[in-house]
């Protein structure tokens, strides 16, 4: 039990950070290796483009007026100084690029707890609500663009994921689900899915196995080292009731608030797909159907069932 602000955010700070770790090392360890399905050749991405001032500016004016993060940094400041600081924010960031080495300021995320229901008083019944600097959505907006071409050009998001893409959607996703049962059910074919709850999915992510699917999807020099600075030393804080909790380092998961966290979780899972040879996944980020069909029922059960082994072997490989 903890008494007094100070305590309180420190207890809630310590439940949040341990969240992935804690479910990582409940998993069943397997001697396999996590990028052995990527096998496919891509263009290399062997370094971030410099960005130019004018991207820094359209990127600066399109942030939202949201709440600043541990610095106190609004985004309406920087665009009342643009003409002040585009130069010397410009020359930073192609630094950054350049070197592979990102400010550690940008790396620390004030989290606020927020109630979801049940008892007030147990740390699981509250959301963490993470808020990065917003200097640090600059560097990622950029590296998003260039992260996401490199993506679109060489073709490597699965089709079927819905999440976190443009021009996809809920609706998408289930269309697709719809037509794949309608036109099994009009050929007289069986049709079964599986629905899968992704327990803390975005707090789970290793950061080496990350790091190692981003080389084999072609990301390689100094731009790989940069995605292994932004995982290093990342940290996080709890404010509540205006106390601030003590600083803990995040080892596990995509940094919660971020804008390049989505992607790289859609990096993360997507050769799930890779896994299977009798179920269509259909996903929507973490959220996960599979669907499979066959004339005979009995045949359609066994294989269910042992691709669902295969599954749970790939889900435990890449903890």
């Amino acid at each position: 039990l903890c008494s007094g602000n100070f305590d309180i955010a420190d207890g809630f700070n310590n439940f949040f950070t341990k969240i992935g770790s804690d479910l990582a090392h409940n998993i069943q360890k397997t001697d396999n290796d996590p990028c052995s399905q990527i096998n496919g050749q891509y263009s290399p991405l062997p370094n971030l483009d410099h960005p130019t001032t004018q991207e820094v500016r359209d990127i600066i004016f399109s942030l939202k007026n949201s709440a600043p993060g541990h610095d106190g940094i609004k985004s309406i400041l920087l665009k009342e100084t643009i003409d002040h600081i585009i130069q010397p924010l410009t020359h930073v960031i192609s630094l950054s690029f350049q070197s592979g080495i990102i400010p550690q300021a940008l790396k620390i995320a004030k989290v606020i707890p927020i109630f979801k229901s049940g008892d007030t008083k147990v740390f699981s019944n509250y959301r963490p609500i993470s808020i990065l600097p917003c200097i640090s959505k600059i560097f990622e907006k950029l590296v998003y663009e260039r992260l996401n071409k490199h993506l679109i050009v060489n073709n490597i998001i699965y089709k079927h994921q819905y999440g976190f893409r443009k021009k996809y959607s809920t609706e998408h996703a289930l269309i697709q689900l719809v037509n794949y049962i309608s036109k099994a059910l009009d050929n007289k074919k069986f049709a079964l899915s599986v629905f899968l709850d992704l327990s803390k999915a975005f707090d789970t992510v290793s950061h080496d196995i990350l790091i190692s699917k981003l080389n084999r999807y072609g990301v390689e020099g100094t731009a790989l080292v940069w995605f292994r600075n932004y995982f290093i030393n990342r940290e996080q804080f709890v404010y509540l009731n205006g106390f601030f909790s003590k600083t803990s380092k995040i080892s596990f998961g995509v940094p919660q608030g971020s804008i390049l966290g989505p992607l790289l979780f859609l990096i993360y899972i997507n050769d799930l797909f890779l896994c299977c040879d009798h179920f269509l996944p259909i996903l929507f980020a973490d959220d996960t159907n599979l669907i499979a069909v066959h004339e005979d029922f009995v045949t359609l059960i066994q294989h269910v069932n042992d691709e669902l082994k295969i599954l749970s072997n790939w889900f435990r490989t890449n903890k």
